[in-house]
């Protein structure tokens, strides 16, 4: 990828507007958040994911996420969840990049807290908002610290479920090699997602990103 140049944001938590000299093609983004989510229009956001905060084995390949995307303003708006750095690369995007319309999506930072004296298995239910006739076409999970043993259910249709269920505590996300492909899923404009842990420590808690990647027909 020829890289042209870039522009470094120190972002805050919450949305951010990054000023560029011109208008150019976004070819590659690195962050160290958990996700930021990049607007695309006023309904629409691709969701970057970035490397859990536990993982500690580096990854062969670019430190950055290959994308595509053509700015005709000299501004555009981003949300992160956290105060963190952001870089935008601008140039010729390379053979693997990833138009960001394909990377459009929702995502929550789901937290399970333990407030007993021992360590026990833990649950919730989020929602996730769609608008229109989304149809799911990918899914990512990152584990925010050690604690393993993950579950991720929800509803398909009548009748029909899907549950995931591993320890995500070493994915890494830069190339979006952790995104698991879904096929084509119909989804109402609401999901409810039910989340557990099979064991959170005594007065503790634990935290994973949950990102669905959709379309809408």
């Amino acid at each position: 990828m020829p890289i042209e140049w870039s522009v470094l944001v120190s972002a805050q938590a919450g949305y951010n507007t990054v000023t560029l000299p011109s208008p150019g093609v976004l070819v590659g983004v690195f962050h160290a958040a958990q996700y930021i989510a990049i607007q695309l229009d006023p309904s629409h956001q691709a969701i970057i994911p970035g490397r859990p905060t536990n993982a500690s084995t580096p990854k062969p390949g670019k430190p950055y996420v290959p994308v595509v995307w053509q700015i005709t303003a000299n501004t555009f708006q981003f949300y992160s969840p956290i105060a963190t750095g952001v870089v935008f690369y601008f140039g010729v995007p390379d053979s693997d990049a990833v138009p960001l319309s394909a990377l459009v999506g929702v995502a929550q930072t789901v937290t399970l807290s333990n407030s007993g004296t021992s360590a026990s298995p833990e649950s919730t239910t989020v929602t996730f908002n769609f608008l229109g006739n989304a149809r799911l076409i990918g899914a990512l999970f990152n584990a925010l610290d050690t604690v393993t043993g993950y579950s991720i259910s929800f509803t398909t249709s009548p009748g029909y479920s899907l549950t995931f269920s591993a320890d995500w505590t070493t994915s890494l996300a830069y190339d979006l090699s952790s995104v698991i492909p879904l096929a084509d899923i119909p989804v109402a404009q609401q999901l409810s997602v039910s989340v557990s842990a099979a064991s959170v420590p005594a007065g503790g808690s634990t935290s994973m990103v949950i990102v669905f990647y959709y379309r809408v027909i």
